[in-house]
């Protein structure tokens, strides 16, 4: 199917693009190999740049420079109760500033995440021998390349933790949209042009695209966690968060055409 999203660089204006542009293929999600391993007013960044790159060999993007390994941790320990399975992505293929400290940026939210279990007290660890014996505290780590491009990276992390004693596990979603060309980390807010009620809208769409009770109500941390896809964007809804926890995790994805009269215009050359 075409798909089309376009957004461009023009004159250092944070920019997105006002049309949209048929190709003949996209990129597909990254299939990584897993890899083992235990004052003054500053002017405005520069804008995303989304473009419908040439399908790439599989596993490469980054105008064919960059590929992503997978780098996974496994701990586990009987006597302090825990058990831990990680998996987060790291960029090979290039030794730029700005892609160290993106693979700094990802294995930094990896390791700190999942340092919680190795800190419990004696207290906790008494209270744990005694009361559940057999039961471990848990974390699990792993993530989707929802897009990979020449000049987008959009990354999903989906977290589960239990602690002994819970009711049930706690799962949660979380994502990095980052700019390859202006070597930065995007927001939601970098691709709508202020004032425009962009936010309403997308409370609107996805009040109806997931029937819940009620209306989502248009607030920036409702919509947090979003990725960039082939097909515009995707918002991410984790348990309990809009609907019954039993509905788990939930995802709406709006198309770039729905979303362009908030969109951020373009000076067309």
């Amino acid at each position: 199917m075409t798909r089309t999203i376009f957004l461009t660089l023009i004159g250092g204006l944070l920019a997105f693009t006002a049309g949209i542009v048929t190709v003949q293929s996209w990129p597909k999600p990254i299939q990584p190999s897993p890899v083992k391993v235990d004052v003054t007013e500053k002017p405005p960044p520069p804008a995303p740049e989304i473009t419908p790159d040439p399908e790439p060999p599989d596993g490469v993007f980054g105008n064919g420079r960059l590929r992503i390994s997978s780098e996974e941790v496994h701990l586990k320990s009987e006597q302090l109760f825990y058990e831990i399975d990680v998996r987060y992505p790291q960029i090979l293929g290039s030794d730029a500033r700005h892609i160290k400290n993106l693979n700094q940026r990802i294995r930094r939210f990896a390791i700190n995440h999942y340092q919680w279990p190795l800190k419990l007290s004696k207290a906790e660890l008494r209270t744990h021998r005694f009361t559940f014996p057999e039961s471990h505290n848990s974390v699990d780590v792993d993530y989707t390349i929802v897009l990979a491009t020449d000049s987008i990276l959009s990354i999903y992390f989906f977290t589960d933790d239990y602690y002994i004693g819970a009711a049930h596990s706690f799962t949660k979603s979380h994502v990095i949209n980052y700019d390859l060309k202006s070597h930065r980390e995007l927001k939601l807010a970098d691709l709508f042009r202020r004032n425009s009620q962009y936010l309403e809208f997308i409370a609107h769409y996805c009040t109806r695209e997931l029937a819940v009770y009620g209306s989502i109500e248009p607030k920036a941390e409702t919509f947090a966690s979003w990725n960039l896809t082939t097909d515009g964007i995707q918002f991410n809804f984790d348990p309990c968060q809009i609907a019954g926890c039993s509905s788990g995790p939930q995802d709406v994805t709006i198309p770039l055409s729905a979303l362009k009269p908030f969109l951020k215009p373009t000076e067309m050359p």
